[in-house]
């Protein structure tokens, strides 16, 4: 096994507002109501709102968090991931306020359930995977135990 892939889920804002930004330019486009700086623009960043990702690739030397564009990678980093403990997953519930927006006027919290993914070293902990399908997370943690050769803990039960 060469390494394990962790894309980490996009916010679904960032899908919305890139959606927008390229109906928009559709639209002025057929209206010529824009400049042409204007539409390329407005395209071009709601391309990449559309088609950013962020991905944590673990390999048993070195890992690296990505920036991908439509799968393809782009840029990225060394990931400070020291030998980790034991890997974990568990159930998370994570409350968010809604103040303001179209959520605010059904109730001023918002309820997230999902899943987990998290590698473990001492008192210290590092997210490596947010999903709401538990048989992913399950799969995805126990192919990074492997690779790692570390404990696999499922707290999920």
């Amino acid at each position: 096994m060469e390494g394990v892939l962790l894309v980490q889920k996009k916010p679904l804002v960032a899908i919305l507002i890139g959606f927008f930004l390229l109906f928009l330019t559709v639209y002025y486009l057929f209206n010529h109501n824009a400049p042409w700086a204007q539409l390329v623009f407005m395209s071009a960043l709601g391309l990449f709102l559309v088609g950013y990702s962020n991905a944590f690739l673990i390999k048993k030397t070195e890992s690296r968090r990505l920036l991908r564009i439509f799968g393809t990678p782009v840029w990225g980093a060394n990931l400070d991931l020291n030998a980790p403990d034991y890997i974990s997953v568990f159930p998370v519930r994570s409350w968010k306020n809604s103040d303001w927006g179209p959520v605010a006027a059904v109730g001023n919290k918002t309820k997230n359930d999902g899943y987990v993914v998290r590698a473990f070293s001492g008192n210290r902990h590092f997210t490596l995977l947010r999903t709401h399908n538990l048989s992913f997370a399950r799969s995805k943690g126990a192919a990074v135990s492997h690779l790692l050769e570390v404990e696999f803990i499922d707290k999920s039960v």
